[in-house]
């Protein structure tokens, strides 16, 4: 399958990538790279025609055309913007995970995102008023509760109500104290407002024939999942233990070598994912080490602060 070297060029100029941040996207040698713009290879298997496609963010028959790009496709891609998002080390490698598995470019998936949450945002609000109409007509019929039972149970739907109308889809219109008894308990906020999404995502993910789960949505410390386990484990040729750091962010794909990241380097990769794993296990060890000894201290200096007004009281009484 050739590669047209001049729509390669093309593309690469249009997203302002270099040759080292291409490389570093596709996980194509980078003199692979040079020799491909420069019409040296003749033919290029799919696959490396596939992961070129996604790292510039454009279809594989783009790639392989023999017309220049078109004037008009050219200006529209000009007018993509760039933005800038702060996100957790696994959100960022799961980027590459949904990519690698779905055989799409990481740009298709930005592109999607906000489709595909409303998506899911509107079937987990008529999710909800579903289920409070059922239960609603269920109320309706229980007469021998007691009246401060249904009072408050008169409270929540009322506020479910208000919650599902306003969108509001992390259930944080939902503040009354009798309803939320239990802010300590599973997918709550630190605000104490039971997080509904989350249980819709949870809910949804236990009914695909998949590995993959949410784990945690707090407010502060964000959203934690893990997704396309199978590909962190191809990363780490099947070693369970090196695919979780990369699950976890600890280890970016990003940070590995761009040389260590084809098939052909796979026992060097995994020598520097072992080394880097090392690494991480021990300043870990060290942060906790740190971190017990504070304690012991804080502790000593409470102690000591007590045994001395101890001892002061006694000479006050004496």
């Amino acid at each position: 399958m050739p590669i047209n070297p001049d729509r390669l060029k093309a593309f690469r100029s249009e997203k302002r990538l270099t040759l080292e941040q291409l490389a570093e996207r596709s996980k194509i040698n980078k003199t692979t790279l040079h020799r491909l713009e420069k019409g040296e290879i003749a033919r290029s298997r799919k696959h490396t025609v596939e992961a070129l496609a996604r790292g510039l963010g454009v279809e594989p028959i783009e790639l392989t055309s023999l017309e220049p790009p078109p004037p008009a496709a050219h200006a529209a891609r000009n007018k993509r913007q760039q933005i800038s998002l702060r996100v957790e080390g696994e959100v960022r490698n799961a980027f590459s995970f949904v990519a690698t598995r779905y055989r799409v470019s990481q740009t298709t998936i930005v592109d999607l995102a906000p489709l595909l949450f409303v998506i899911l945002a509107e079937e987990c609000l008529n999710d909800r008023a579903e289920k409070l109409e059922q239960f609603g007509t269920a109320f309706e019929q229980l007469d021998s509760l007691p009246r401060t039972w249904r009072d408050g149970t008169s409270g929540y739907i009322e506020q479910e109500k208000r919650s599902i109308l306003s969108r509001d889809i992390l259930g944080r219109l939902i503040d009354d104290e009798d309803v939320q008894w239990f802010p300590q308990s599973d997918n709550v906020e630190l605000t104490g407002l039971v997080n509904p999404f989350a249980k819709f995502l949870e809910t949804r993910l236990k009914g695909l024939d998949a590995d993959d789960e949410l784990l945690d949505w707090d407010r502060d410390a964000g959203v934690q999942y893990r997704v396309c386990k199978e590909v962190a484990l191809s990363h780490a040729d099947g070693d369970a233990d090196l695919a979780s750091f990369l699950l976890d962010g600890s280890i970016g794909l990003h940070e590995i070598p761009a040389e260590l990241r084809t098939a052909e380097r796979i026992d060097d990769r995994i020598t520097w994912l072992r080394s880097r794993a090392e690494t991480i296990l021990q300043k870990r060890e060290e942060q906790s080490a740190a971190w017990e000894r504070a304690t012991s201290e804080a502790l000593a200096r409470i102690a000591s602060d007590l045994h001395a007004r101890g001892l002061d009281q006694e000479s006050d009484n004496a």
